[in-house]
């Protein structure tokens, strides 16, 4: 079993989410932030398999929080999903230790198989 952590600041996105993956037999939502403090804080954390996280959160972006991120869970892999459509700064994300990218436009239908993919399960 996959265990997720999700990070956004609007509840209906971190629900619908849940949603999306929660008809997937191999993941389960384990817990939820909607800050960037929360997600370096909570413990759970250090225990999932998988981060998937909004780009802009209210206390900190993706730019912020990855180092810190990856300074304090180096293997973690990060999934960051954006609203705004893949472009130049995700060239940088992925060099900042981001796992990959996906679209909350195209996250319905991409986002198990991407998190799948960076994993290296079938």
């Amino acid at each position: 079993m996959i265990k997720l952590l999700i990070a956004d600041d609007h509840p209906v996105i971190r629900n619908r989410i849940r949603q999306i993956l929660s008809d997937e037999k191999d993941m389960e939502v384990i817990c939820e932030a909607s800050t960037g403090l929360e997600v370096l804080t909570l413990e759970c954390t250090g225990t999932v398999d998988f981060l998937i996280l909004d780009f802009n959160l209210t206390d900190m972006n993706a730019f912020e929080l990855l180092p810190k991120l990856k300074a304090k869970y180096p293997n973690l892999p990060v999934v960051i999903l954006s609203a705004m459509s893949e472009g130049m700064f995700t060239n940088k994300l992925i060099s900042m230790g981001a796992s990959g990218f996906v679209s909350k436009e195209t996250a319905a239908e991409e986002l198990a198989l991407t998190i799948r993919e960076i994993l290296g399960v079938s």
